[in-house]
């Protein structure tokens, strides 16, 4: 996929398992470019492997339906400049999908454009609305954008899912291919935008 000419550089930007599910990867190791490739969406996973997760981490994958509702009910009040010039955090966000609405967090099925309903998707319906379309306002849009999570899997596929949402926004919009140089500049700013709690965390979820 195009996406992984930016992997390289937003996947190693302090990322660690933050899990010790992983056979042979202890707590507080590094993820490597390599391992990440065999990492699973939540929908992927096994049964055992969700009701760990949701166990341990009260990890749980939200329908899109819900995602819809919450989010445009947190712009009902705004205009399209608003919207797209607002600052949002997802906490907890895990792969992210109230901000990249690509696909269904629960099943994996990828939507149209005018189906997409996280902010990223939002905004960008806002900025079509604006017209006079640049690079720099689109880099801007996804500036605005952030989330905290802890597992380093979901937040590498949070990341991943951000970064290949905006370059499909992107082509739509602006009508030709994007160049790798902005393609890692977003991937960048997705990086420093979306982090990885406190590596302090091991002390409550041990580091084997």
């Amino acid at each position: 996929h195009k996406a992984s000419f930016g992997l390289a550089t937003f996947l190693n930007m302090n990322l660690i398992f933050a899990t010790n599910e992983y056979e042979n990867k202890k707590f507080s190791d590094e993820i490597s470019i390599d391992f990440a490739k065999n990492f699973k969406s939540g929908h992927e996973k096994s049964e055992e492997a969700k009701i760990a997760r949701k166990k341990y981490a009260a990890e749980v994958m939200t329908p899109t339906s819900i995602i819809k509702k919450m989010n445009l009910q947190l712009i009902k009040n705004f205009n399209d400049e608003e919207i797209v010039n607002k600052t949002v955090c997802e906490s907890c966000c895990g792969e992210c999908p109230f901000i990249s609405n690509k696909h269904d967090v629960t099943n994996g099925k990828e939507f149209d454009f005018n189906e997409r309903y996280g902010m990223l998707d939002i905004k960008m319906k806002s900025i079509k609305k604006l017209g006079n379309i640049t690079d720099e306002k689109l880099i801007n849009l996804l500036d605005t954008l952030g989330g905290y999570e802890f597992q380093g899997d979901n937040l590498y596929i949070g990341r991943k899912n951000i970064l290949e949402d905006f370059i499909d926004w992107y082509e739509y919009l602006m009508n030709k291919e994007i160049s790798e140089e902005l393609m890692i500049k977003s991937a960048e700013i997705i990086s420093k935008n979306f982090e990885q709690l406190e590596h302090s965390l091991e002390e409550h979820y041990g580091k084997n």
